[in-house]
């Protein structure tokens, strides 16, 4: 990814919660190998806390009497908005009092899954981004810009979109044709629109 591309990226906060939660994933799955209190590691988890509480997540309310039980990944998922922010919340405050409470959040996977859920729930219909509707059409243009996590992988979007009808992987694919003549379909899921630039950034390669 360019880096003015990173820079306007990160100033979105949808963008940005959603492009340090994969970097924390990915770090997180390797953070076994890494020396104890890696300082990178840290500085991580510390970006990761605050872009959660970039997007309004974390509210008062009596989080110590509510009695729901711990979030999980998969309870997540399904979440309603009520229960995103409470959720978000009790990590979030209950690391002053438990500390590594976040962090084992972190490691199940439950608080990369509940940022999911949150952008799900406020920032699609459907499990489509509404951010394209402040562009010029509220579907798929063609011709937007499109480009990949390595620098040489750019290209612009053909204007074609399918639902997927897989329960376990729910969302959509759009196609891509690349600037080396290839074209493929891509999860909307790993990609956010950065609507200042008009272009659409990968943020993963995996499938969630």
């Amino acid at each position: 990814m360019k880096s003015d591309t990173r820079s306007v990226l990160l100033d979105d906060r949808w963008g940005k919660a959603r492009y340090v939660a994969v970097e924390v994933e990915q770090a997180a799955e390797v953070a076994h190998l890494l020396p104890k209190n890696e300082p990178s590691f840290a500085k991580l988890l510390f970006n990761f806390h605050m872009a959660i509480s970039g997007l309004g997540l974390v509210r008062p309310f009596d989080w110590m009497k509510w009695e729901e039980p711990s979030l999980t990944a998969e309870r997540a998922k399904t979440l309603p908005a009520e229960d995103i922010w409470r959720h978000a919340t009790r990590i979030i405050r209950g690391e002053r009092f438990c500390e590594g409470m976040f962090e084992a959040h972190v490691f199940n996977g439950s608080l990369v899954a509940l940022v999911r859920r949150a952008y799900e729930v406020h920032q699609t219909n459907n499990g489509w981004p509404t951010a394209f509707a402040e562009l010029d059409d509220a579907d798929l243009e063609t011709g937007i810009e499109v480009e990949g996590l390595r620098s040489r992988e750019v290209g612009t979007t053909t204007g074609f979109r399918e639902q997927r009808t897989n329960a376990a992987n729910p969302g959509w694919n759009f196609q891509v044709l690349w600037d080396d003549g290839s074209s493929t379909m891509e999860d909307m899921n790993n990609w956010h629109l950065v609507v200042p630039m008009k272009k659409l950034v990968q943020l993963s390669r995996k499938r969630r």
